[in-house]
This record gives C-alpha cells, sequence and structure tokens, in this order.
C-alpha cells in the first residue's frame, strides 16, 4: 500500500508516494521530502518538471512514483 503528500513551490506542485510503513514512520518521511523541497525551491523553480523529478528520485530513492506539475502547464511522472 501506498501513502503520499503534496507540496507546493511556487512554479511546480509535487505529489509524491512511498511504501507504508506505519504512522508516525509515515510523517517522518513525507516531512523530510517536504523540508528538502521547501530548502531548496528557489532553485527547483529554475529547473524544468523533468529536472525537478530526477533530484527528488536521486535523493529519496524509497519514493514509489513522484509527479511534478509546473505553473505553465508542463508535466513530468516517474513510477518505480
Amino acid at each position: 500500500m501506498l501513502t503520499g503528500d503534496v507540496t507546493k513551490t511556487t512554479n511546480h506542485t509535487v505529489v509524491y508516494w512511498w511504501e507504508t510503513e506505519n504512522h508516525s514512520r509515515d510523517r517522518q518521511l513525507g516531512n523530510a521530502v517536504a523540508t528538502w523541497i521547501g530548502q531548496n525551491s528557489k532553485v527547483l523553480d529554475k529547473k524544468q518538471t523533468v529536472d525537478v523529478t530526477k533530484l527528488l528520485v536521486e535523493q529519496f530513492p524509497y519514493l514509489m512514483e513522484v509527479e511534478v506539475r509546473h505553473a505553465q502547464f508542463q508535466f513530468a511522472k516517474w513510477k518505480k
């Protein structure tokens, strides 16, 4: 079973899922991704959706699925 979260930057909406483990661990995983996106939002906003997707998959190998949508209708999706 997968669980996920959504995080937004100025230009991107990032939706990501991972295998559920238990409630407290799931929240930690989601918070780690959201914090990283927040800390790197200025850099991510300058990148294309495909590049943002690649960075997330490299940074968080436990993610099972990632979708990145740009404010100007670009879309990238990755699935393990």
